[in-house]
């Protein structure tokens, strides 16, 4: 039925009587469960042909790249080519991983550093906690857990058997293993039978995390945080915690990776000057933030647009009194909200006595008609970029070697806030995986200014 959606619409389900409706928003059953329903203001058209209505409170279809509805848990079967996990999150969210992910409070979170996708929104009932689902793998996936006390780095061999060094080992390809480089030449056998498909870029580190300090904040930027991935950034105005992991400001800026994360919620420190300069102000009435509005009954605070920050236009509040902002209009679910654009976190301890209709709408301004001239909105969908180097000395050319790294998203690079890298090449010679590192870091540092201009 996805192929009936018409264009500009997004959404499509069948009525019990067969007739089939399409949706620019997600709609929703009917409170008697008899009909569906479409958002209020959405527009919807009735679609020529009829359907079998047999299921018809599960024939729900979205025609969203990379979004798919489900109505029972999902199965390893919907697992995306080249993850290995998927898991529901606590709203009805469902994220495919390829590494294995844990549960940290009230979200699912990565480990590693490798990206993680949306595959679909989640309808009927479900356990978040227990919604993770793998791959069934052939064979054992070497990680830094594997790594024995007193050793910093491992690494599996062509032949599916795993090593520990204490420093970075150099890598044979002729004799299809990798070598200590320590005087000791320390190594130990850490087991057999790991998958080798990779085995020339298995090599993990045991990583001594950074502590985020006041000299780590960028000249220019006042602010700095840690993200749930361990990346640090610098900010120009305060920033605010996000639902996906992150701190998020008008201007950012990557410093480095590699951080300790696990108190990242709370990584917000301030240059001292600032932090001298507010407290000069201590005891003045300098602040003119609005007080917040308290509910007299509960003693919790009241949503108000007063809380939805720029660029956001929907604020809701959840059944365990946490508020989200969102750039599209929300949809409720059982326990909660959900939307498709995006979404930042806002706080904490709201009121909940009247969760489900707590959606409130920031003012919208009429829009201003267009001009000839003025041109439609141009997004960024993708960045190559193309690197060069001297062929190595054993090369059989002597023709420089060539690399593209192409970083992109899903939805675009300016509908989201990371995206991915995917690299190509026929040859390019490096001396351990820093090399590579270096690279894909300097491509961070440039997506990071062109994401705050």
């Amino acid at each position: 039925m996805e192929s009936d959606i018409p264009k500009g619409y997004y959404w499509a389900a069948v009525e019990p009587d067969g007739v089939a409706y399409a949706y620019k928003e997600m709609p929703y059953l009917s409170d008697d469960y008899n009909t569906w329903e479409p958002e209020e203001g959405s527009d919807y058209i009735k679609l020529e042909k009829k359907f079998d209505a047999s299921n018809w409170k599960r024939s729900l279809i979205t025609s969203h790249k990379n979004c798919k509805v489900f109505f029972e848990n999902p199965t390893s079967d919907d697992i995306p080519e080249g993850y290995n996990y998927i898991a529901v999150s606590r709203y009805g969210r469902i994220y495919a991983f390829i590494q294995k992910p844990l549960i940290k409070e009230d979200y699912w979170k990565k480990t590693g550093n490798e990206p993680f996708r949306s595959v679909g929104i989640h309808l009927g009932e479900f356990d978040w906690k227990n919604s993770l689902v793998s791959r069934q793998l052939d064979k054992k996936i070497l990680t830094v857990e594997d790594i024995p006390q007193g050793y910093n780095y491992a690494a599996v061999d062509e032949d599916g058997i795993a090593y520990a060094f204490k420093t970075i080992p150099e890598l044979n390809r002729n004799d299809a293993c990798w070598y200590p480089t320590d005087e000791e030449n320390s190594l130990l056998r850490v087991g057999e039978d790991f998958d080798a498909t990779n085995w020339t870029t298995s090599l993990v580190e045991k990583k001594t995390l950074k502590k985020l300090t006041v000299e780590d904040i960028t000249e220019g930027y006042d602010w700095a945080t840690v993200d749930s991935n361990g990346f640090a950034y610098a900010h120009q105005t305060k920033p605010i915690i996000t639902a996906n992991g992150e701190w998020k400001s008008r201007f950012r800026i990557f410093i480095s990776s590699g951080f300790d994360s696990s108190n990242w919620e709370h990584s917000l420190i301030m240059r001292k000057e600032l932090e001298e300069y507010q407290e000069g102000f201590e005891g003045e009435e300098h602040n003119d933030t609005k007080p917040e509005e308290i509910n007299d009954s509960t003693g919790k605070k009241k949503l108000t647009v007063d809380h939805i920050p720029k660029g956001f236009n929907y604020a809701v509040v959840n059944a365990n009194g946490t508020a989200f902002a969102y750039e599209e209009k929300p949809t409720q679910v059982m326990h909660g909200w959900i939307g498709l654009g995006e979404t930042m976190f806002i706080d904490y301890d709201f009121d909940t006595a009247n969760w489900e209709n707590s959606l409130i709408q920031k003012e919208v301004k009429e829009p201003i008609e267009k001009s000839m001239n003025e041109s439609e909105p141009v997004f960024l969908e993708n960045c190559t970029f193309n690197f060069t180097q001297e062929a190595n000395c054993k090369a059989d050319t002597d023709d420089d070697e060539e690399l593209e790294i192409k970083y992109t998203s899903d939805l675009g690079l300016d509908r989201t806030e990371s995206g991915f890298f995917v690299l190509k090449t026929e040859g390019w010679s490096i001396s351990d995986e820093r090399d590579i590192k270096r690279l894909l870091d300097r491509i961070k540092l440039l997506m990071s200014i062109h994401n705050n201009k």
